[in-house]
């Protein structure tokens, strides 16, 4: 692509369907880096995946890196013409456990409903990678700058590996800007440029109470139930209007750019009717100007496994947002 913004409309037209071909078989890899959910295997093929049609959109020396966590990651450099800056996109190419339940369409097939494409990765972040691919091959391997690429293989495990792999790197992620296709825009059809985004930070917490279950025909009264002390710990990180109550962590952070409407926000995110929204701020201050804490996982006996016992133990996985210029490790501490 050399020349004008119609030259560059026609050239991803032209570029759709092999872009929907890539994505729909990204889609059908169950790549969740997770090895109790789902074979090693996948996510290997996916790197795979990646790797070929990386280096056949034009970036050269592309190949898997092995990461300190046993994923894979995948590194690709085409250096700068001569005095040029460098750009590096991020993206990562694992998956969230699909959820089965929620989905009313199989979610490692890529359908099409209304003009739009629904499938587990579709937008995070295989989406992303399909729309970063089709930009690359309009430029038919003449960038104008550097282009460093990486994807990651276990961002929704946060399992370290790319962490750990950074600090030896450096001079191989060297660039001029940074580019991460992983996240949305303001409203739909508007192009959006995001310059920071929230932090996260996951924790494990399990309680433990009795040695083991006891009946409670027998005990229940004096005897600790794990689960009702877990939910009773989980009570306090909000306040009764739903703000985060983690103490030196601010929680009246004020967003100065453009709002979020209510009604689009109840609409978009699926809030039922009679569901109050959360917090004592605007839609755009409680996304990204305070922090905001999750319960994502609880370990608790189900229905089917429930009996007439007090739980000895159980465990919750909390996961928590910060705004931009809080550091996540020291949220972690607080």
């Amino acid at each position: 692509m050399k020349g004008d913004t119609k030259d560059l409309r026609t050239a991803i037209h032209q570029l759709m369907p092999q872009a929907i071909r890539e994505l729909r078989y990204m889609v059908n890899v169950e790549s969740i880096a997770d090895a109790s959910v789902s074979s090693p295997d996948n996510c290997m093929e996916m790197a795979s995946f990646l790797r070929d049609i990386v280096t056949d959109a034009g970036v050269k020396e592309c190949h898997l890196l092995n990461m300190a966590d046993g994923n894979a990651a995948v590194f690709g450099h085409t250096p700068p013409p001569d005095g040029g800056s460098t750009v590096l996109f991020y993206c990562h190419y694992d998956v969230y456990s699909p959820y089965q339940q929620t989905w009313d369409s199989p979610s490692f097939q890529l359908t099409e409903k209304n003009g739009r494409f629904y499938g587990r990765g579709a937008a995070d972040c295989k989406g992303n990678i399909a729309m970063l691919l089709t930009a690359l091959r309009s430029f038919e391997g003449d960038f104008p700058t550097g282009i460093t690429f990486l994807a990651e293989g276990a961002q929704e495990q946060h399992t370290g590996g790319l962490e750990s792999w950074l600090p030896t790197a450096l001079d191989k992620i060297d660039a001029d800007a940074v580019i991460i296709c992983d996240s949305g825009n303001a409203a739909l059809g508007i192009p959006t440029l995001t310059n920071s985004g929230r932090g996260v930070v996951n924790i494990n917490v399990h309680v433990r109470t009795l040695e083991k279950p006891v009946r409670a025909s027998m005990f229940a009264g004096p005897a600790p139930d794990a689960l009702l002390a877990l939910i009773s710990m989980l009570s306090t990180l909000h306040d009764r209007y739903g703000n985060t109550t983690v103490e030196d962590l601010d929680s009246a952070g004020t967003w100065q750019g453009p709002q979020y409407r209510s009604d689009q926000f109840r609409k978009d995110a699926g809030v039922l009717d009679n569901v109050s929204l959360n917090g004592s701020g605007s839609v755009a201050d409680m996304l990204w100007a305070r922090p905001s804490i999750n319960v994502i996982a609880m370990d608790a006996p189900t229905f089917a496994d429930g009996s007439s016992h007090v739980p000895a133990e159980a465990g919750a996985r909390l996961s928590l947002r910060v705004p931009p210029g809080t550091d996540t490790q020291e949220a972690l501490l607080h």
